[in-house]
């Protein structure tokens, strides 16, 4: 028989070396030789490290996307540093998981990146959803006041792209920073998806009715119209986002 023996490193004082390595894993097997090309690779999993994405203030003029980088490594007594070959990053699994082919000392490098990004295209956009917000706005006022317009069905159905697009919008400027929260992005990108879609829906309705009064011009009126596209309009969206969020578990 063959005796293993595991350990588990609560720091990185014992390895010199600049990069901030996380949950350092050193596997034995007492025999003084060297482990290499296993036939099955040695699994490591990293509970509570997550690769994470958000927007922190680095000065007034402009704004830093942090970014993680993992990287799975073994200490090379050879160079004094970590080295990457035969350790590989499983990239599908939801937490950290690295796969090595020999046994060495095991560790999860995690850098940070900042990677500056300019204010001009997040003012830029943000100035453009408040004006498509107010101009939405006030399309819905001046159709809710002409007792004339808003009974007619282009106007209920122009109403509907004007009133999700609104949503969509005001959701977007006041959700799409708040990424430091994974429940509320999640909340914010299931909600993006669902009022964009409808809004491409009544759209497409809009367009529908559309043809049907210039090219079909007498074509029978349909009954119950408005309550079958807005089924169309509202059911189809849900049901493509519920899809969405169950398949790939999150945004």
């Amino acid at each position: 028989s063959v005796r293993s023996s595991f350990v588990w490193y609560r720091k990185n004082l014992l390895f010199d070396s600049p990069e901030n390595a996380t949950s350092i894993v050193s596997a034995d097997l007492g025999l003084n030789i060297s482990i290499n090309n296993l036939p099955e690779p040695v699994v490591i999993e990293h509970d509570g490290v997550f690769a994470k994405h958000g927007l922190s203030p680095a000065n007034k003029q402009s704004l830093t996307v942090n970014k993680t980088q993992l990287s799975c490594v073994y200490w090379d007594f050879d160079t004094g540093g970590w080295e990457t070959a035969g350790c590989w990053l499983n990239y599908t699994s939801d937490k950290p998981v690295c796969l090595c082919s020999h046994l060495t000392n095991f560790a999860l490098l995690v850098t940070t990146i900042q990677v500056p990004s300019g204010t001009a295209l997040s003012v830029v956009s943000d100035i453009g959803c408040v004006i498509s917000i107010v101009g939405l706005f006030l399309t819905i006022i001046a159709h809710l006041l002409h007792r004339d317009t808003r009974n007619r069905r282009p106007a209920k159905i122009l109403l509907n792209i004007c009133s999700n697009l609104l949503i969509a919008y005001f959701i977007f400027v006041v959700g799409v920073s708040q990424t430091s929260n994974r429940t509320g992005c999640k909340v914010v990108a299931v909600l993006l998806h669902y009022f964009f879609l409808t809004t491409w829906c009544w759209m497409s309705v809009y367009s529908y009715d559309m043809y049907m009064s210039l090219v079909k011009v007498f074509h029978k009126s349909q009954h119950q119209f408005l309550q079958r596209t807005s089924l169309f309009a509202y059911v189809v969206p849900f049901v493509i986002v519920v899809i969405s969020a169950s398949v790939t578990m999150g945004y």
